[in-house]
């Protein structure tokens, strides 16, 4: 019974980061919190364990155990409530362009597809370790930005952030049932909007200094 159960989850996992449409399909019936809540953390948990592991050989100290743990446990604390808080962001952005339907359908489509961002850190996360351990070696900040590894990392980023964008663009068109082109914009503008004001906050903050 617990063997199926292992095998369904990595079954959806699978699904979801290969065959989008298809998983989409597979959730339009869930109607409930608590799974896709409990998938996003389970996969949280899963991920940060394997970081912490990767991290431990890449490092291999006292202090990055240390932190990576304290990290590790705070960010499962706080993966409870994230979802839900980067869904009502997203979801004001819905409500601009014109989606009728509940905060819960643009819950599902964006836990879902903040799962496909936590899959790409089993990748980034030791890569930005191991140049961060670089640059700390070679005190050699230029030299890190040309090197095949850091062209890698942001070649993975952007993979990452439209491999996201594609999901929650469909995934809002499908729930909340608005076009492509309004789900896209609802997925972007109040984040981008957001990044530009606490940038716009930092340099303002800096320049007083």
């Amino acid at each position: 019974m617990v063997k199926s159960k292992k095998e369904g989850y990595f079954s959806k996992l699978a699904n979801l980061f290969f065959h989008p449409n298809d998983f989409l399909k597979s959730i339009d019936k869930e109607k409930d919190y608590q799974p896709i809540m409990f998938f996003y953390v389970k996969t949280f948990i899963i991920v940060g364990i394997i970081g912490l592991l990767t991290s431990m050989l890449v490092l291999s100290d006292l202090f990055s155990l240390t932190s990576g743990l304290f990290n590790l446990v705070t960010g499962i604390i706080f993966s409870f409530a994230l979802p839900f808080v980067y869904g009502g962001v997203i979801h004001l952005g819905v409500l601009i362009f014109g989606g009728k339907q509940a905060y819960f359908n643009t819950y599902k489509a964006v836990t879902y597809g903040s799962v496909i961002g936590l899959l790409y850190n089993l990748l980034i996360s030791p890569l930005g370790g191991f140049l961060s351990l670089q640059t700390l070696s070679t005190q050699n900040f230029v030299l890190l930005l040309s090197s095949p590894a850091f062209i890698f990392l942001i070649a993975l980023f952007l993979v990452q952030l439209v491999h996201s964008l594609y999901f929650f663009t469909i995934g809002l068109s499908k729930f909340q049932k608005i076009s492509k082109a309004r789900a896209f914009l609802s997925a972007i503008i109040v984040p981008a909007v957001l990044i530009i004001l606490v940038g716009l906050l930092i340099a303002f903050a800096t320049a007083l200094v």
